[in-house]
This record gives C-alpha cells, structure tokens and sequence, in this order.
C-alpha cells in the first residue's frame, strides 16, 4: 500500500520549518564525527564520537512523516531497531536515528549512546522530562542535547503550547 504523502516529500521537507530544524540538529550530529574530545564532551568510550538521536512525536502520522522524509539519508538502514543503539561503534559505524512517539519510546529506554533527544512536538511537562531522560541519564559520558521543536505557525501547536505555558505558571 502506498501512503499518499510520499511523494510530496521533497514539497513537505522545503516547506517546513521543523524539519529544517531537524535537518540542522541532525548535519550537527554527524559533525561530532571530527571533533577530538574534551574535557566538557568527552565523547563515548568506545572513542568513536560517533553519535545518535532518537526524535519523537505525538502521534503515529507525524512519526510517519518523518521517518519518511528522513528515509533518503537512511533508506539502507531505516530496519534500526532500540538494541542497535546502544552497541559500541567503530569508525565505520554510521550515525543513526530512532523516530518513534512518546507513548512508545519517551520513558523508560536506557539509550546510553544516544545524547539528542528532538522532540518534534511540544510534550507535556512530564513528558519532556522523560523524553529528555532517555539520553540524559547518570553514567552517561557523552554531552547530550534535547531540543523541543515549537511550531507557531500551527494554531494547534499554538493553543497545546499556550496550555502548557498556562500549566507552567500553576
């Protein structure tokens, strides 16, 4: 069965913001590749500097969208399942993105070699901390990023991000 977005992809990736967003954490992401460790980042033990993103979404259509506008970089490997997250790289290792919902990864994963966590959405207060944390963990090595993604241009964006402000003052 064929989803009748697909091949809208290249229309939806020019006109939206947050997937340009995305676009950026992701080109930062692989950057990291070259970069010799610090004492701030010191990197993963495995002494890679290889690292991964895991970016979640509301809902399954938004996943979908996503993941099929992410689906040129990684066609060859799009099979990415949680475990292969978490394995030591090598030089040849590639940088890798998990895209799922909060309902399905954003509490409860250890991703130890994960340190972005783009959250497309605005999430619940609750929901940015766990989300957050799946990268952001104690023993972690390597710096890690989460990022919320706001888009002021959706008015139902708009009206979740103004609750949860409201929620925020309470």
């Amino acid at each position: 069965m064929e989803y009748g977005l697909w091949q809208h992809r290249e229309v939806i990736a020019k006109q939206s913001p947050k997937y340009q967003e995305l676009q950026r954490h992701r080109e930062d992401m692989i950057s990291y590749r070259t970069w010799l460790p610090t004492d701030d980042d010191p990197g993963p033990k495995d002494g890679t500097n290889i690292r991964h993103m895991i970016v979640l979404m509301q809902n399954l259509s938004s996943a979908l969208v996503t993941f099929m506008l992410l689906a040129d970089h990684y066609a060859d490997r799009a099979k990415v399942i949680v475990e292969t997250l978490n394995l030591p790289c090598n030089d040849d290792s590639t940088n890798q993105i998990l895209i799922s919902t909060y309902n399905i990864c954003g509490e409860g994963l250890n991703l130890q070699r994960a340190n972005y966590c783009v959250m497309m959405e605005p999430p619940t207060i609750t929901r940015e901390r766990q989300a957050a944390a799946r990268v952001n963990h104690q023993r972690q090595d390597i710096k890690t990023k989460a990022i919320v993604l706001e888009g002021k241009v959706n008015p139902v964006e708009l009206a979740f991000i103004y609750r949860r402000m409201n929620q925020e003052e309470l």
